[in-house]
């Protein structure tokens, strides 16, 4: 499991170094980060795929929310496979996609790597309470995307 959260950790990480990153290497750089976070949050999930037992992560979250309980199941591993894939190639897609807009939207990179991760955790999240505000949080992402697009050439 600690595999996998490090995956999710250089995702997010890739995002935030792009903010800082030269236009013409924005792009660039969250693919790449994005691409090594999934080999790294892939392989838990091919090894529980494989036949392994379940893996498993308990955190207390708060008094509001209680523990909140991660588990890679078959079923979870096998979405967080398909969400990890297709976003490695959406971000590649996005390499050419998104070059007229990045000296105008200086967020998209970063807004991008914080989808995925919040995406494959609520796959995991067994907790009723938090799993509904990171489904918030996601529809909230997503209208963010939406709305700052400056879509004027």
């Amino acid at each position: 499991m600690l595999l996998y959260l490090c995956g999710i950790a250089m995702i997010v990480m890739g995002g935030l170094l792009s903010l800082k990153m030269p236009d013409a290497t924005k792009a660039k750089t969250v693919s790449a980060f994005t691409g090594i976070g999934s080999i790294f949050a892939v392989y838990p999930c091919v090894k529980v795929l494989a036949g392994s037992e379940p893996l498993f992560f308990t955190f207390s979250l708060s008094k509001t929310f209680g523990d909140v309980r991660l588990m890679i199941d078959m079923l979870s591993a096998f979405f967080v496979i398909v969400i990890s894939v297709v976003s490695f190639l959406g971000s590649l897609y996005a390499i050419g996609y998104i070059r007229p807009y990045c000296d105008k939207n200086k967020a998209l990179g970063g807004a991008f790597s914080v989808f995925q991760p919040a995406d494959c955790v609520n796959a995991f999240n067994r907790n009723v309470s938090s799993r509904a505000c990171f489904s918030d949080c996601m529809g909230n992402h997503v209208a963010f995307l939406i709305f700052s697009a400056d879509i004027r050439a």
